[in-house]
């Protein structure tokens, strides 16, 4: 019956006669021994390649010595830059291989069991990146790596205590990234200010960029050793990621990096910010402000002929969050106090605003910041006891904002000023949040306050928050002309804050916070800065995007309110054309508003250090006189044709003017002339 069958299906297939030949299972026998070896030999492949020994390898541009502990990113026989990472002697050998090494994609390297090295390489248009990734495995390692400063100027990252352009000449001490209060920090060694990002750009068109979501330590220059390091000394999770990028020159990295890593803002501030001058409260007032000088102070802005847009009411006693801020003992008025200001003296008002609550027995706890026993945080604001309102939890975020509506309805007010949002504020014991909670609650501070509200946002603070088109102020110090809050750190801040996105600064009320003057031994009083400081802050601040008095002119004589005059016009006039431009120009591409002498050319070797002249926009050269008794200054003249607008001549690109005589009331300008 089989054989009947097999008759039937071979009459219907011709071909399966071949099946019965000895070729026809000989080449079966030949095929399955073939199959068997090729599946043995992929699968014993990858186990003896992973336990390879790695010396040295490539990814993209990056080469790694994993023998000396060195990697450089090149490009031919170019070095342009030069990184270290822990060497085999420390790691206990040379690493191997931990999946399949592409040498145009993919890089993975691991000391087991300390250390995995995970790199990914990246090309884009207008840059080549570098990923890398250092996850500690089942020893409790602690990844860090460092950049060297020795060949290529560096900028960027954050303000700073003492403020140095460029970096390579700061001193910073490892310490955890973060934010600090610049106007309550009394320490000698440098630290980290209130505003921060996670970039570095140098002359060699490299930029490092460093995973924000992750605890890091910093240390750029520590006791002058010229190495910038980064630390992951989390005990959670101490995993270090950072990426490397390489554009033509230091002007495309600063583009690419801004374009990729920065949300620009959708609008722009009003011009009327950038034609006339703000006026502060603070420092003339400090806790004394009350209805009556408040309206005084308006009544003498007006009465001496001085433009305003705006006032801010900054006091920190009005700070804390409430329908009402204003104590009816020393504002029993208030509305009609602010309607005056607004219609009688033309100036839009401002308040402060902070996310602490006075601490109240009804107040719902589910909004507060609560510790690990869901016991609401308590610390000291303004002589007070204070919640903080929790501003990670979206809706409850939402119900922030929407008192702030009704506050900001009530009272008529055009913008807010806003206050505690440093990490100082947040330091508490019990571990509620970490370096990176913070760092996000600062953002969702400001970021909430400037998108979900029709108004202008004045901030000392700021954490990867340039969408929201904030203003920035420079952090108030004692009167001083050096770098520590001075006369001196004012171009060095506003360069750094372009540098990272941030166009629209303050720099500072001009003069600064005051000098203490000592009465006796148990009492200081505060005073109004020098003279001279003032008269040459003036100066800086004219040729800036913003100018904002506190101590008024009429505090010193007639000759100073002549000389302020006269720089309020030149702001209006001549600066606030340029600003606006330039605004809409860094609104679409990020070009900063005031910009470094290398912009006019990154490969001037020149203009890459020098701390005291900027530019505004493209168009303008400021070197203002920043020295104390000086009237007298050498100005350098970048790539470019220039006229000098105080002597009306022509002046030679590329070279140094020497002795440049600078009078008192004047600063140093020079338009570009173009060809």
């Amino acid at each position: 019956m089989l054989r009947l069958q097999w008759r039937r299906i071979r009459s219907r297939y011709p071909w399966l006669q071949i099946v019965q030949t000895w070729r026809f299972w000989l080449l079966v026998v030949f095929t399955v021994t073939l199959l068997t070896y090729a599946i043995i030999s992929f699968k014993r492949r990858p186990f003896t390649y992973l336990q390879q020994e790695i010396k040295e390898a490539w990814l993209g541009d990056i080469e790694f010595d994993f023998q000396t502990g060195l990697y450089f990113h090149k490009q031919g026989k170019n070095v342009y830059l030069r990184g270290s990472m822990p060497d085999s002697q420390e790691l206990g050998g040379h690493p191997s291989h931990c999946a399949i090494y592409n040498l145009s994609k993919y890089l993975c390297a691991s000391w087991y069991p300390k250390v995995k090295l995970e790199v990914e390489n990246i090309v884009e248009e207008h840059a080549k990146c570098q990923v890398l990734t250092w996850t500690p495995l089942f020893e409790n390692y602690k990844p860090h790596t460092c950049f060297s400063l020795s060949d290529f100027t560096w900028y960027g990252g954050s303000l700073l205590h003492q403020q140095i352009w460029p970096l390579n000449k700061a001193d910073i001490p490892l310490q955890l990234y973060r934010t600090y209060d610049l106007e309550s920090y009394k320490g000698e060694t440098n630290v980290f200010g209130n505003i921060l990002d996670w970039f570095w750009i140098s002359s060699a068109g490299i930029a490092v960029i460093v995973d924000n979501s992750l605890p890091v330590h910093v240390s750029i220059n520590q006791s002058g050793d010229k190495l910038m390091c980064f630390h992951s000394k989390s005990e959670q999770k101490p995993v270090l990621k950072y990426t490397i990028c390489k554009a033509a020159n230091i002007r495309k990295i600063h583009r690419y990096v801004i374009k990729k890593y920065v949300h620009l803002p959708l609008k722009l501030p009003k011009h009327n910010y950038f034609m006339y001058p703000m006026w502060s409260t603070n420092p003339l007032f400090r806790n004394s402000l009350n209805q009556g000088n408040l309206l005084k102070y308006g009544q003498e802005i007006n009465n001496n002929g001085f433009e305003s847009c705006l006032i801010d009411i900054n006091d920190n006693s009005l700070a804390l969050f409430k329908s009402d801020p204003f104590d009816k003992s020393k504002f029993p008025n208030s509305q009609q106090s602010l309607m005056i200001l607004r219609g009688d003296y033309k100036m839009e008002t401002f308040l402060p605003v902070s996310p602490f609550v006075p601490v109240v027995e009804n107040t719902d706890k589910t909004r507060l910041v609560q510790d690990l026993v869901d016991k609401p945080v308590v610390i000291p604001f303004e002589g007070q006891e204070a919640n903080i309102v929790n501003l990670l939890d979206d809706k409850v975020t939402d119900w922030y904002i929407d008192k702030l509506q009704e506050l900001k309805k009530e009272f008529g007010i055009n913008g807010f000023h806003l206050i505690g949002g440093v990490s100082d504020y947040y330091n508490f014991s019990n571990n509620v949040f970490n370096s990176v909670d913070i760092e996000k609650f600062s953002r969702r501070f400001a970021s909430s306050i400037s998108e979900k509200m029709d108004l202008t946002v004045f901030s000392t603070f700021a954490s990867k928050s340039q969408k929201g088109a904030l203003f920035i102020q420079l952090p108030g110090q004692l009167s001083s002309w050096g770098n520590a809050g001075g006369l001196k750190s004012l171009i060095p801040s506003v360069l750094t804050l372009g540098v990272l996105g941030y166009p629209f600064v303050i720099p500072n009320t001009i003069g600064g916070m005051g000098t203490l003057k000592v009465i006796n031994e148990s009492y200081t009083e505060r005073i109004k800065p020098d003279r001279e400081l003032y008269i040459r802050w003036m100066g800086i601040a004219a040729y800036m995007p913003c100018m904002m008095f506190s101590y008024p002119p009429w505090l010193y004589d007639a000759e100073v309110v002549t000389i302020a005059k006269q720089f309020t016009k030149q702001h209006k006039e001549i600066v606030a054309p340029l600003v606006i431009k330039a605004a809409r120009e860094f609104e679409h591409i990020g070009t900063p508003v005031i910009q470094p002498l290398w912009w006019t050319d990154p490969q001037d070797a020149t203009s890459l250090t020098v701390d005291d002249e900027y530019l505004i926009g493209d168009t303008l050269l400021v070197a203002p006189i920043v020295s104390e008794g000086k009237t007298q200054r050498d100005i350098y003249i970048p790539q470019g044709k220039w006229k000098d607008m105080m002597n009306d001549v022509e002046v030679e690109a590329g070279t140094w003017i020497r002795d440049y005589h600078i009078p008192l009331d004047k600063v140093a300008t020079f338009m570009k002339v173009k060809s």
